[in-house]
């Protein structure tokens, strides 16, 4: 530590002997002189000693100004500009502007307007107004500098360097969309730039500067259901992804960026934002129908969501011809995976049946159920046995029915069956049960597929539930005390789930809403007088 605090004052020392020549010297030594001396200073700053590289410069400002000879105007600006760059990275940023305003000065009129020297004063200003949190102004200097790096360098460090500095500009000023779009300009830029030519860290800050930005960008037209801007955010978002690398890393990046929409997609579906998860999952198929190598499960995931979606938006129609085009996909692109095959399968027929078209979900099970007999495990065979049981319930085959669902059930249970793949079997299961008049069967099954599903206090799938289990209790069990238990659970799921919704459900959620209270009101008042005026079995 003396050792370097000692070279510090000999260079300081040095500095000073030759300043005191400066005073009196003439042209083009001044020239010589102060070049040197700037040298000397950028040397010390270099080494990681910003603040004893500004005492340098700012002795050899002032005995610029006190020499003898007329200075010119060109010295004074170069010295004045690295005192301005030097002062920044000693943390003085209000020196630094002043110094940067006072080069500004000198070179606005002397150097032409396209002058690569005048952007660089515009830089330091810019940055030097970036480090006090004066985003709009920094924003000004910036802009003015980055057409004549443009013009004059094209891709190189200056031009990719401005470009980060205008995405931290927007960045400050909350203004999310251009600050991801700079920020991403700059590090695709840095790929063409060659890494020795790269200021350290640069390709990181810009990276995270634009991946934050973009979630902010998304983030904040979520908030106001902007799903255009949503969309955008995502598909700039994902043409970061693997910026500059192979195609193999671009493909790994993309794949986990579909991935968090797919998981961010039933987070959304959780919280009944349906409208949001249109746009996630119409981002994703862009993106993979844009790729072309990525993995088709990413496609069937995002068609499969944006199905579910027009569902529950009261858009059956182009919730079934979704279905349909899901099903025509997975048939080709992972005709290899029999799995995937078999549960789009289940999932189109259960939705044509759903949409009043047996005949039709009858002549596609037909078509396309036995090509993947003897190529599915347990817990799969008994999807595919399950959609099958349901088929045979609607003609009215009860007993058929029934045996494929015991059938189903033991593949379940050997096959060490998820907790969600029970929970559909029971609820699959209790419909071909109620089907058949067996009505202690059918809410005994939909009680466990409660169970198992365990929906959030206050959701819509906690009232659905209760609801279903309601009308089974009132109607076929005539149990008009235990319906009525469930209909004031069902009620306060449904006011709890439209309060959390309240800033972010549309119409078609609403509608949802008021038709679900009517039918709770309805199951309610019928509860009620069955309550009051009839015994429980």
């Amino acid at each position: 530590m003396y050792h370097l605090f000692l070279t510090a004052r000999l260079i300081l020392l040095a500095g000073a002997l030759a300043l005191a020549g400066l005073v009196s010297a003439k042209g083009d030594e001044i020239a010589g002189l102060v070049a040197g001396h700037v040298d000397a200073a950028l040397e010390v700053r270099s080494e990681g000693r910003p603040v004893d590289a500004a005492l340098m410069l700012s002795d050899l400002l002032e005995a610029l100004l006190d020499a003898d000879e007329a200075l010119d105007p060109a010295i004074l600006s170069d010295v004045l500009f690295h005192y301005a760059e030097t002062l920044r990275l000693a943390d003085r940023p209000d020196a630094a502007e002043a110094m940067a305003r006072r080069a500004l000065q000198i070179d606005t009129g002397r150097l032409p307007a396209d002058s690569p020297a005048l952007a660089a004063v515009y830089s330091v200003l810019g940055a030097a107004l970036l480090d006090q949190g004066r985003g709009a102004e920094a924003e000004t200097e910036l802009r003015a500098a980055l057409p004549i790096y443009e013009a004059a360098f094209g891709d190189h460090a200056y031009t990719a360097v401005t470009l980060y500095q205008l995405a931290q500009a927007a960045d400050a000023q909350a203004h999310y969309p251009a600050a991801a779009r700079l920020a991403a300009r700059a590090l695709v830029m840095l790929t063409r730039v060659p890494e020795a030519d790269q200021p350290d860290g640069l390709s990181g800050q810009a990276g995270f500067l634009a991946a934050r930005s973009y979630g902010e960008w998304y983030d904040s037209a979520r908030r106001a259901s902007d799903w255009s801007g949503t969309r955008d955010a995502m598909l700039g978002r994902a043409a970061l992804a693997g910026a500059g690398q192979d195609r193999a890393a671009r493909r790994v990046e993309l794949s986990e960026f579909l991935l968090a929409r797919s998981l961010e997609s039933q987070a959304a579906f959780e919280a009944g934002r349906f409208a949001e998860i249109e746009v996630l999952a119409a981002v994703a198929m862009e993106i993979w129908q844009a790729e072309h190598d990525l993995d088709p499960v990413y496609m069937s995931a995002a068609m499969a969501a944006l199905a579910l979606a027009l569902s529950e938006q009261a858009r059956p129609d182009e919730a079934l011809a979704m279905q349909g085009r899901r099903f025509e996909f997975v048939t080709i692109a992972m005709q290899d995976r029999p799995v995937s095959v078999a549960h789009a399968l289940s999932t189109y027929v259960t939705a044509l049946t759903n949409n009043g078209q047996d005949a039709e979900a009858r002549a596609v099970f037909a078509r396309h159920a036995a090509a993947l007999q003897g190529r599915l495990g347990g817990t799969d065979r008994a999807v595919l046995a399950m959609t099958e049981a349901r088929l045979l319930s609607l003609d009215g085959d009860h007993a058929s029915a029934l045996r494929l669902a015991g059938e189903a059930q033991a593949d379940l249970e050997a096959g060490g069956a998820t907790a969600h793949d029970l929970q559909n079997f029971h609820s699959e299961r209790s419909a071909i049960a109620r089907r058949a008049g067996r009505y202690e069967d059918a809410y005994a099954d939909l009680l466990r597929g409660r169970e198992l599903a365990d929906p959030a206090p206050g959701s819509f799938d906690a009232m659905y539930w209760d609801g279903s289990l309601a009308v089974i209790a009132l109607y076929h069990l005539h149990r008009p005390g235990t319906a009525l238990d469930r209909v004031r659970d069902a009620s306060a799921s449904l006011i709890g789930h439209a309060s959390a919704q309240a800033d972010a459900r549309g119409i078609a959620d609403e509608g949802r809403e008021v038709t679900s209270l009517r039918s709770l009101f309805i199951l309610h008042t019928e509860a009620v007088w069955g309550t009051a005026h009839a015994r429980e079995p």
